[in-house]
C-alpha cells in the first residue's frame, strides 16, 4: 500500500515559523544594502560612505546565512564542519550584534554537533537584547551556554516551554527551541534551560533525556 504523502500540521508549522525567522534576521542586513546601492547611485558627497554600508552588510548578511545554514539546515551540511570552524562562523555572526560571544579557545566537540549549538546559541542572543556576554563551555559530552546580559533580558516563558517540547504559541520567536528540542531527542541529548543570578543557563548533556 502506497505511504500517505500527507504531511503533519506540526511539521508545516514548523517549517512556516523557520522559514519566517529566516526572513527575519535577513531583511536588516539585505534592506541595509539596497539603501546603500540607492544613496551610491545618487553619487555626491554620501556615496563613499554608501559603498562602506554596502560593504558591511553585505558581510553581515553572508554571515548569517552561513550561521543559520547550520541552525536550520540539514545535518548534512554540517557534518563534516569542525568545531573550531563552527566558532569562527559564529563570532562572525556575534560580531555586528550587541552580544559579544566567549567563545573558547581549544573547545570539544559539542554534544548533538554544530547544529545543536547554533540553535542554543540563538536562543542565547535573544536572552540578551539590551546587549551581553554569551559564554560557552564545552567538556566532554556536554554543553554550557551562559547568556549574562548587561540589562534586562533574561528567557521568554514560550521559548522555555518550546525547549521542553511544548511549542504551543507557534512563534517564529520560539521555534528555534522547538527544533533544537527535536534535534536533541533525535540524539539522545537532555536539554536544560534556567535563569540564574548570573543570567540564562542552557545546557546539553548527552545521554540525560527525561
Amino acid at each position: 500500500m502506497p505511504r500517505s504523502m500527507d504531511a503533519d500540521p506540526l511539521e508545516l508549522a514548523l517549517v512556516a515559523a523557520v522559514s519566517a525567522r529566516l526572513c527575519h534576521d535577513l531583511t536588516g542586513p539585505v534592506s541595509a544594502v539596497v539603501n546603500g546601492v540607492e544613496i551610491a547611485e545618487e553619487g555626491g558627497a554620501d556615496a563613499a560612505q554608501a559603498l562602506a554600508l554596502v560593504a558591511r552588510s553585505a558581510d553581515t548578511a553572508a554571515a548569517r546565512l552561513r550561521f543559520l545554514r547550520i541552525a536550520f539546515g540539514p545535518a548534512l551540511t554540517e557534518s563534516a564542519l569542525s568545531t573550531v570552524a563552527f566558532g569562527a562562523i559564529a563570532a562572525a555572526y556575534f560580531a555586528p550584534t550587541r552580544a559579544t560571544l566567549d567563545w573558547p579557545a581549544v573547545p570539544a566537540d559539542p554534544p548533538g554537533g554544530t547544529k545543536l549549538a547554533a540553535l542554543v546559541l540563538l536562543l542565547a542572543e535573544e536572552a540578551v537584547p539590551l546587549g551581553g556576554t554569551v559564554r560557552v563551555a564545552c567538556e566532554g559530552d556536554s554543553l554550557a551556554v551562559l547568556a549574562v546580559p548587561v540589562r534586562g533580558g533574561g528567557l521568554r516563558p514560550e521559548v522555555g516551554a518550546a525547549l521542553d517540547g511544548h511549542w504551543t504559541d507557534g512563534s517564529a520567536r520560539a521555534a528555534p527551541g522547538y527544533l533544537a528540542y527535536r534535534v536533541a531527542r533525535a540524539n539522545g541529548i537532555g536539554l536544560g534551560h534556567a535563569n540564574t543570578s548570573d543570567g540564562v543557563l542552557f545546557t546539553a548533556r548527552s545521554g540525560r533525556v527525561p
